[in-house]
Formats: C-alpha cells, sequence, structure tokens
C-alpha cells in the first residue's frame, strides 16, 4: 500500500512486506519514504468518509496485487517531523543517529541566537 502526497522530495508512506525491518534499530532502509507499521489503519482513517470504503474493502483491495489509485474527496494535511531526540513519559531522553545530517544545521542555528 503506497500513500501518495504532494511534495517537493518524492517523499510518500509506504507498506512493507519486510515487517522484521520494524524491530530493527536502524530504520533507514528506503530513501526518502516512510514505512508504515499499520497501512490499514492508515487507509482505514483516510477513507472512513468515503462511501463505500469499509474496513473490508480496504483489506479485500490490499490483497488484490493490483495497484488502485484512490483519490481523497477532502484534502488532509500532512506534516513530517524529523526528530533524532525526543524524551518519553517518564522522562527518558532517546538519541538518535543523525542520518540525513540536519542536526548540524539546527544546532548553528539556534547557537546564533
Amino acid at each position: 500500500m503506497k500513500f501518495v502526497f504532494p511534495n517537493n522530495h518524492c517523499i510518500y508512506f509506504h507498506d512493507t512486506p519486510a515487517k522484521s525491518l520494524f524491530d530493527l534499530p536502524k530504520r533507514t532502509f528506503s530513501y526518502g519514504c516512510i514505512r508504515l507499521a499499520e497501512p490499514a489503519k492508515l487507509a482505514a482513517y483516510l477513507l472512513q468518509n468515503q462511501k463505500g470504503w469499509t474496513d473490508e474493502r480496504i483489506e479485500t483491495a490490499m490483497k488484490t496485487g493490483k495497484e488502485q489509485v484512490v483519490n481523497l474527496t477532502r484534502p488532509v494535511a500532512v506534516s513530517i517531523t524529523y526528530f533524532t531526540a525526543w524524551m518519553d513519559g517518564d522522562d527518558l531522553v532517546y538519541l538518535r543517529r543523525d542520518f540525513y545530517g540536519l542536526d548540524s544545521d539546527a544546532v548553528q542555528r539556534v547557537a546564533k541566537r
């Protein structure tokens, strides 16, 4: 399943048959694309107000092996944020490698203030 949305970087959301990749600490296996762990749930959310798109129909469409384009009747805003550090509800800090080299630019902008 592939979710295409307008952007200047050819980024899209997609399903993957290699679900085991979600268990690995390194998650940069597809350049410019964002893998979804549960694409059927996103499809159900996006299609909830579109006539005829039930959970069963979504599952059936996913299993056909044939490409089917479904345009949304109402646009949905997409915001993508890149985090390499965050804190959870227990105040534990998590750090990840900056694969895209964006942290140094952010640090320099903050340092200039």
